[in-house]
């Protein structure tokens, strides 16, 4: 039987993977919120929890996307095809960052 703290199975690997985009917004800025969410802490942060206690984290770094922003006057459809071919690339990247037989959980920052 395998030991559970707070809902997570201690011994769980969590992969956390960045989605860095504001291709759908107004303002530039946004793509940079995976690598700031990491430069102030969140995975020392989520370490410490007492909950997540026995999970091993595993940071698969950020999906690659260039530009992460780009403006665009549409005011309904920013960037559609800048998105429709940065997709297929974050699903590739989480699926590589989860273990191989997928029973991993991940955290995706955007």
């Amino acid at each position: 039987m395998t030991e559970r703290h707070s809902g997570m199975a201690v011994g769980s690997r969590i992969a956390i993977v960045g989605s860095p985009t504001a291709l759908g917004g107004h303002l530039g800025g946004m793509e940079a919120t995976p690598g700031d969410l990491r430069r102030l802490g969140l995975l020392r942060s989520l370490e410490l929890r007492p909950g997540l206690a026995g999970v091993t984290w595993h940071d698969a770094g950020d999906a690659l996307n260039d530009p992460g922003w780009k403006a665009d006057p549409d005011p309904r459809a920013k960037n559609r095809d800048l998105i429709a071919a940065y997709l297929p690339r974050l699903a590739g990247h989480v699926a590589a960052a989860m273990g191989p037989d997928r029973g991993d959980r991940i955290v995706v920052l955007g």
